[in-house]
């Protein structure tokens, strides 16, 4: 996390959505809940390239197709509501969708499925819950997951 404030954190915009970063996702505080608007402009201003909101169904279409973004938060609508659940997924170089749900996998299991279906090689980076139930940062967690990802790739290099 050092790392990423020191190499890509430089202005107060950027530094105000880290702090709420670190404090609601690697710290895991619970916050109000988010919507995509937000995420969205947070995720833009730490410069994640080709990142984009999409709802489940959204997602799994355009992964049929080939033209998911390489970073996406997918929000899981609840049945019947508009309350629902971000989770995370990157599109690696070699086209794996790594995916991550802060509740776990077993949350998601159906959706993973769905994803499985499309025949595309899918990495599951969590199975047991960093989240509580009772609470709704998973936006922030969501977000860092690509943040991270994001850095670790640009290090790599």
């Amino acid at each position: 996390i050092e790392q990423i404030t020191d190499d890509k954190i430089d202005t107060e915009k950027e530094m105000k959505v880290f702090n709420d970063l670190y404090l609601h996702g690697y710290l895991n505080k619970n916050s109000p809940p988010m919507n995509s608007r937000k995420l969205l402009a947070m995720g833009k201003t730490l410069g994640l390239k080709d990142f984009e909101i999409l709802d489940s169904s959204d997602y799994l279409r355009r992964v049929k197709q080939g033209t998911e973004p390489d970073n996406c938060i997918i929000f899981i609508e609840n049945a019947n509501s508009r309350i629902g659940h971000f989770v995370a997924a990157y599109t690696s170089d070699n086209a794996d969708i790594h995916y991550s749900d802060s509740l776990g996998s077993s949350n998601s299991k159906r959706f993973i499925d769905k994803l499985k279906s499309t025949n595309r090689k899918i990495i599951v980076h969590n199975s047991t819950s960093y989240q509580s139930d009772s609470t709704s940062n998973c936006g922030y967690l969501s977000l860092l997951f690509l943040v991270s990802h994001s850095h670790a790739a640009v290090k790599q290099e």
